[in-house]
């Protein structure tokens, strides 16, 4: 073969090898996370990057704050989601670096001196039976880093629902307090009057005085929770500073709805830490796979020089690294023990979600099941002795006392019945990111 034909074969072939180096498209993008994202928690992270704080257009703020418009709002604005959003990047370009191929080197002589031209091309071959397990495993890192951020969307969920209920309850419980520092403030002036007129004892306005200059000071500390609570969502919001947030108008946040019974199987399948365990045990064997085909390498070699029997000549040849003492050992090694790991890993992830679904579950049947019983058996029948004790004391038939004591027990009973709605609230929260969105499909 012509020296030049022989040029041209071998340039093509390096060609054919460079083709093999074009990175399929990515198999999930920002799109993917946003629409998945939507289909469990009703709000999704736009289907591409923005550099500010943004209003979605689903989000209405002039009628109030609605709990599904501040999880939309925080899936959009949240700092620490779309921090890890941009990992989905450094996964991709993971993910082109594991199909490109090494480039050619290329070395020449000058012809100087009694130096003839020499040139010579040097291909690494081995990054060939590399590649396919290479990009395997990249690809499949990629799928992982997709599905931990799917779980980072849900946490985020999690904690905007969680701190829209404690604000809302922090609302509802000043406005308790106020209304019963209010009834204290009447009972006190009551008092003072009646002890004047002789009807009444001075322990008697002693303590309910006391009782309202308390119930005041829970009212000014109550007044602090909620700017604190407030505060917590607006963090967790972001929204840009010239939108006003009007915290005042916060409905009621979604009631808790029914478990279903197969609520453990439910989670370990829609639960994306699950499947971002498998797919890391599938890179892991990827990556096993890689570490074996290190074993054999070689590189190909193109030879030229100026000065051959027949002039100008060129020709191919191979370089090998013969593998009798080392065979990769060391990568071997640590590519099974990842690959262990791996296995390991996967069975934490269902262990811990296993527990994470009876933890909350237990703790929302057991809120539930206070919350049944709380208005009927506990407060309405103190509602019905606040009033008796009232009449009977207006009538001259009771002490004051026994009106205070009436009264407190009834405030004290609505607070606990708010700290229930609570717990209630949190743990169908904590529920609903534990089942990986599942849960929403039957409410």
């Amino acid at each position: 073969m012509h020296a030049g034909s022989r040029i041209r074969a071998a340039a093509f072939g390096l060609v054919l090898l460079g083709g093999g180096a074009c990175v399929p498209t990515p198999p999930r993008t920002r799109g993917d996370l946003d629409a998945e994202l939507k289909a469990r928690t009703g709000a999704g992270v736009g289907a591409e990057a923005r550099g500010a704080a943004a209003v979605p257009e689903s989000v209405n703020l002039q009628d109030g704050l609605t709990e599904g418009e501040a999880v939309a709002l925080a899936m959009w604005n949240n700092p620490d989601l779309q921090v890890a959003l941009t990992r989905l990047g450094f996964a991709r370009g993971d993910l082109e670096d594991a199909g490109a191929l090494p480039n050619p080197v290329f070395s020449i002589f000058f012809p100087l001196g009694p130096k003839q031209l020499e040139m010579t091309i040097f291909q690494a071959l081995g990054a060939l039976w590399q590649r396919p397990s290479k990009v395997a495993a990249a690809s499949k890192d990629m799928e992982r880093v997709a599905e931990e951020l799917v779980a980072a969307g849900l946490d985020t969920a999690r904690d905007v629902r969680v701190a829209y209920a404690e604000l809302y309850l922090a609302q509802e419980r000043l406005t308790l307090l106020t209304r019963t520092a209010e009834i204290w403030a009447r009972m006190a002036n009551l008092a003072r009057v009646r002890l004047d007129a002789g009807a009444a004892s001075q322990l008697e306005v002693t303590a309910v005085v006391t009782d309202a200059r308390t119930a005041e000071l829970e009212v000014a500390r109550q007044e602090q929770d909620v700017l604190q609570k407030q505060a917590e969502l607006l963090a967790l919001l972001n929204v840009p500073a010239e939108v006003k947030v009007p915290l005042d108008a916060l409905g009621p946040p979604q009631a808790p709805g029914a478990v279903p019974e197969d609520v453990t199987k439910r989670a370990l399948a829609a639960r994306p830490e699950i499947r971002a365990a498998e797919i890391a045990m599938e890179a892991a064997g990827e990556r096993a796979g890689v570490e074996r085909a290190k074993i054999v390498d070689l590189e190909l070699i193109i030879d030229a020089n100026g000065q051959g029997t027949e002039g100008f000549e060129a020709g191919p040849g191979l370089r090998a690294a013969l593998p009798i003492f080392y065979q990769n050992q060391g990568g071997r090694t640590r590519a099974a023990a990842e690959l262990e790991a791996a296995v390991w890993r996967y069975a934490a992830a269902q262990a811990r979600v296993r527990r994470e679904v009876e933890v909350a579950h237990r703790q929302l049947v057991r809120a539930q099941a206070a919350l049944t019983v709380w208005p009927n058996d506990v407060v309405t029948p103190l509602e019905t002795n606040v009033r008796r004790a009232e009449s009977a004391y207006a009538a001259g038939g009771a002490t004051y006392l026994e009106v205070l004591t009436a009264t407190r027990q009834l405030v004290l009973a609505k607070l606990q019945g708010l700290e229930l709605e609570r717990e209630a609230r949190r743990a169908w929260a904590e529920l609903r990111r534990s089942v990986g969105g599942a849960i929403d499909a039957e409410n």
